[in-house]
């Protein structure tokens, strides 16, 4: 079975491509674009998402715009893309999660820039 990975980048990823076979590794954006997508939603699949905004990036000046749209839309866009899959098992995960940036000093600053979501 085909198992889809989404981060590139990560750590985790890497792990998992070194052991899982028959896989294929994208960005969202990358693979929204892709015209393989269709050949996908005829097979089933498995789905890993490992995708969000780079922890690293929330210590400095940042645009929160940039982060709605790493973090949140374009996980959207992914989702709306892949609802049509026959998805036997699908995965999220975020080394976001196990980092622990979100500090009270950290949302407090955050909160201060007034992120809003239209």
């Amino acid at each position: 079975m085909k198992t889809i990975i989404f981060g590139k980048r990560s750590f985790l990823t890497s792990e998992l491509k070194k052991n899982l076979k028959n896989t294929s590794i994208y960005s969202i954006e990358e693979f929204i674009r892709n015209k393989e997508i269709n050949n996908l939603k005829k097979k089933e699949v498995n789905i890993i998402i490992n995708s969000f905004f780079p922890i690293f990036r929330l210590k400095n000046n940042y645009d929160l715009s940039e982060f709605y749209k790493k973090s949140i839309q374009d996980l959207i866009d992914l989702l709306n893309v892949i609802k049509s899959f026959s998805i036997n098992s699908l995965i999220y995960s975020s080394s976001a999660a196990v980092y622990s940036y979100f500090s009270k000093k950290n949302i407090i600053d955050i909160k201060k820039k007034k992120l809003c979501i239209k």
